[in-house]
């Protein structure tokens, strides 16, 4: 066919020493993305697509390919093709009689995507498609700049589509497509196809554009099927050096020890898992309920080589509550993955907001290799098998890497109205997806993951949920969310896997706690909440030596605490604090010195240490300590924070009074006084100090899942005195109006579930991410977490020259300084009042233009590093972190709730 007129379509205009180039060539690169992207990708992907169009898998991937290519067709209107400053393509539209002499742009509500949405059916249609498939993949591709466009009453106009010569134009240029990609008579789709398809299809669109995007422009397209050819060994090439190689299982040997073959002997929750995975098929939810040091982590690595082996995933994501339990299993998988030798190349990345902070992720940063180092150098050869590409280190594009640990949110932007959502959703297809943690979550986030394991179960993804123990209810959410009948069973015995997968729910017995090496006898012991009483526990805990935690629940309350211990003699040198509302950089370094000092590898461990820490030392963190002063708060929470209590084995390092595990819990001294206002849920602080009120030792790990059944169960427990009765009662009425708004808001927020049509009609996705939300309106942000309304701050000093990091410093706007040093100087602030006034704070030139710096606000400091904000007086203290107060010295509670700040 010629395709002389077809030429008078473009898609690219001129970018430095490159021509334009045509819609046609710009769309074959498209289509040629899409089918490399797809060769690389594991069967598996090929089969959901095949069942997703209902059509032989070969035929589906070249549908898919003619529909991701013509992503573009709206740019086929005068529309789009007539464009100030491209002069050369504006004469020749003239000159072909599709535009009139002296013709300006048409403006109006259309952009190309959604001119693509609505142009694209009938063209289909003419090939035998049905209406509602047209329509679907139509949506799907037209949505590749990130929006869902809803349906309208009124199209667009004549003179934004053009007249018949643009309808002829259309016609050749989608009949050229077709015939590239041997579709002509091909079988149709089927008449119905799903969302998870459509959403898969979207996702896979946007990437393959973003990379043909950066192919080198220009090129003859006369002959598109031969163009076509030559764009797939491009594409190919450009791939390669992406880091984006050919998706393949681990290992085909999947038994416990050969994955681990330096472990002699897999404990039994490991061998547990082993035997729960022994027939799974398909898709595959994996609930593990087990204490802390069991060998959860070893299980669920297990578990994704035994499902990526025979289910064919491409990878796996381990998703986690905070960004510092995100940095250690960043750590942890990376070095699991190097035990894999050097037969093929891995790419793994840190995903959270502040990963290019992170050490350990940015030295796996810089040219990707496409080969296998020859060994001559021991740093290179590693680096050359595990790689953290710079491609995927974006942003959206982040889940797209074949490995990843990071946080919670990350995955959950997934099923959020934001943004190309859907990119985030198509990295998560045919994965292996661990949830770790799930205890921490509140109503809320709890939806969004059962709405997430909803998606990951319909895109053809296996899952594993790990947590200490959780309630009863959640629990039956979690496993109705993969397809799972509700269960009126008791039960089963704890520690317990549960397996759900396509012949039903299955649950595992693990080898009675009695063969244990990690039971424990621990003291407990009950003080007062002031802060009085905090520092003397502390100090005479180690007068004689002794590393003792001490975790509150805020950060204004640590700062006092520590602040106090460090104003007695001796003790300010052995005195740690570590809470999340230290500058960035500052706040890594105090993780990475914990983790080196009081971690499992520690070998200058300190014979007398105090360290005062918020939530963030809760989770996950694998640090060591002999004994444990904490706040009230739920016991799941409690019993999590006793997981950083003798998590070691010091065989002669722990002083003779703390050879046992203690725990005093401050707020239980005067029991059955009432507690004070707490930032938790008040039914589960109250139920806790009545379930410990008269216990003197815990039976670890016996007595967890007793203790968070009881806490969280329905029925009433003994009050010691008609005020707490009261109190009780107001609590359960509170919390349950506090549920039933976060479900409303969780229901508002998700773009429902996979099979939800109401959800797919009223689809979605204008709303701007949290981290990504500034200056937006709260009703157009899209959360992962309630709470207080969260920001990320930039501190700088403010200097006659300009405003620089240090007192006195360069100027930010001159001296060259790239975003990720900046980001060292970042403090998250949930402070309702304060973020209120932050966001109404200008965003300077030089911030606005990174986006690494996207939604951080910018606070300039006096040379004392101080500056009052509208009532707010904040200081920045070398060692306390950010100070907070109104006016001169009232305390303002810190919002800790939200996993002390420590999100994204």
């Amino acid at each position: 066919m010629n395709n002389t007129t077809i030429d008078l379509l473009w898609a690219k205009s001129p970018r430095g020493d490159q021509p334009a180039h045509s819609l046609l060539a710009h769309s074959l690169d498209v289509a040629a993305c899409c089918l490399v992207m797809l060769e690389r990708e594991p069967l598996a992907l090929h089969v959901f697509f095949g069942k997703g169009f209902d059509l032989d898998e070969s035929l589906a991937l070249r549908w898919l390919a003619l529909m991701v290519g013509l992503h573009d067709f709206g740019k086929a209107t005068p529309a789009f093709a007539w464009q100030r400053g491209f002069e050369e393509a504006n004469q020749r539209l003239i000159a072909a009689k599709l535009m009139p002499t002296g013709a300006s742009r048409v403006e109006g509500p259309w952009p190309h995507g959604h001119l693509s949405q609505v142009l694209l059916p009938e063209h289909l249609k003419r090939l035998s498609w049905s209406a509602r498939a047209a329509e679907a993949m139509a949506a799907a591709v037209g949505m590749h700049h990130g929006i869902a466009f809803q349906s309208t009453l009124d199209g667009p106009s004549t003179q934004q589509v053009g007249k018949h010569g643009w309808n002829d134009l259309r016609s050749q240029f989608f009949s050229t497509m077709v015939e590239a990609l041997d579709l002509v008579d091909a079988e149709p789709p089927a008449e119905t196809l799903g969302w998870p398809l459509q959403m898969a299809v979207a996702g896979l669109t946007s990437v393959a554009d973003w990379i043909a995007s950066s192919l080198t422009y220009g090129g003859d397209a006369s002959d598109a099927r031969a163009y076509l050819q030559e764009a797939r060994r491009r594409c190919a090439a450009r791939l390669d050096s992406l880091g984006w190689h050919r998706r393949e299982a681990l290992t085909s040997e999947c038994t416990f020890n050969a994955v681990f073959p330096a472990i002699a002997t897999p404990r039994p929750l490991q061998r547990a898992m082993e035997a729960a995975l022994g027939d799974a098929s398909g898709p595959t939810l994996l609930l593990v309920e087990a204490p802390m040091g069991e060998g959860k982590t070893e299980a669920a690595l297990l578990a994704h080589c035994v499902l990526q082996a025979r289910n064919g995933h491409r990878g796996l994501y381990f998703a986690l509550p905070t960004q510092a339990t995100g940095n250690a299993m960043f750590t942890r998988l990376r070095r699991f993955l190097e035990g894999f030798g050097s037969g093929r190349a891995f790419d793994i990345q840190l995903v959270h907001g502040l990963a290019a902070l992170n050490q350990d992720a940015q030295r796996l940063r810089g040219p990707v290799l496409a080969g296998v180092d020859d060994g001559s150098n021991e740093e290179a050869s590693e680096l050359a098998t595990v790689r953290a590409a710079e491609w995927f280190s974006a942003r959206k594009r982040a889940l797209l890497s074949e490995y990843g640990a990071g946080t919670v949110d990350q995955a959950l932007v997934s099923v959020l109205p934001v943004r190309h959502q859907f990119v985030r959703m198509f990295g998560l297809a045919n994965r292996v997806v661990v949830l770790d943690e799930v205890h921490a979550y509140d109503t809320y986030t709890s939806g969004l993951i059962a709405d997430l394991l909803r998606w990951l179960r319909a895109l053809g993804s296996s899952a594993v949920v790990m947590s200490a123990t959780l309630p009863a209810s959640t629990r039956q959410k979690l496993i109705s969310a993969w397809g799972a009948p509700a269960s009126a069973a008791a039960l089963p015995a704890y520690p317990r896997i549960t397996r759900v997968d396509a012949d039903g729910q299955r649950d595992v017995e693990v080898a009675a706690f009695g063969h244990s090496t990690r039971r424990s006898q621990v003291q407990l012991h009950k003080i007062g909440a002031e802060v009085e009483h905090l520092v003397a526990e502390a100090l005479a805990q180690t007068e004689h030596g002794g590393c003792l935690l001490v975790l509150v629940n805020t950060v204004d309350r640590a700062q006092v605490i520590y602040s106090a211990l460090a104003a007695h003699a001796g003790v300010a040198e052995v005195t740690r604090l570590f809470h999340a509302r230290f500058p960035a950089g500052q706040r890594q370094t105090i993780e990475d010195d914990l983790v080196r000092d009081f971690g499992p590898d520690a070998i200058h461990r300190p014979q007398r240490a105090i360290v005062v820490a918020t939530q963030v030392a809760e989770q996950s963190l694998d640090v060591d300590f002999d004994a444990l002063i904490s706040d009230l708060a739920p016991v799941d929470l409690l019993l999590q924070r006793l997981g950083r209590v003798h998590r070691h084995c010091r065989d002669g390092q722990r002083p003779a009074h703390l050879q046992q595990p203690c725990l005093w819990v401050a707020g239980l001294g005067k029991y059955p006084e009432l507690p004070k206002r707490s930032l938790y849920p008040m039914v589960g602080v109250l139920r806790t100090a009545q379930l410990l009120a008269e216990r003197h030792q815990l039976d670890l790990p016996v007595d967890i899942d007793a203790l968070v059944q009881a806490c969280y169960a329905k029925d009433t427990l003994p009050s010691p005195s008609a005020e707490w009765e009261d109190a009780m009662r107001s609590a359960m009425e509170t919390e349950m109006l506090a549920e039933k708004d976060a479900e409303a808001k969780c229901i508002q927020n998700s773009i429902g579930a996979p099979d939800d049509v109401s959800a797919y009609v009223n689809w979605r996705s204008d709303k701007e991410d949290d981290e990504s939300a500034y200056a937006v309106h709260p009703a157009m942000r899209a959360v992962t977490r309630l709470g207080a309304d969260a920001l990320r701050v930039l501190l700088v000093y403010r200097g006659a020259s300009g405003v620089s990091l240090l007192p006195g410093g360069p100027p930010i706007a001159t001296s060259g300084v790239n975003a990720a040093t900046l980001l060292a100087s970042v403090v998250p602030v949930s402070h309702r009042g304060l973020v209120s006034a932050l966001r109404k704070l200008p965003v300077p030139d030089w911030a606005s233009k990174d986006s690494l710096l996207r939604g951080v606000a910018v606070l300039e400091l006096d040379g004392t590093g101080a500056v009052a904000l509208g009532p707010w007086q904040v200081q920045l203290d070398a060692r306390l972190g950010l100070r907070i107060s109104r006016d001169v010295a009232v305390a303002i509670p810190a919002t800790a709730i939200r996993c002390d700040e420590d999100m994204e």
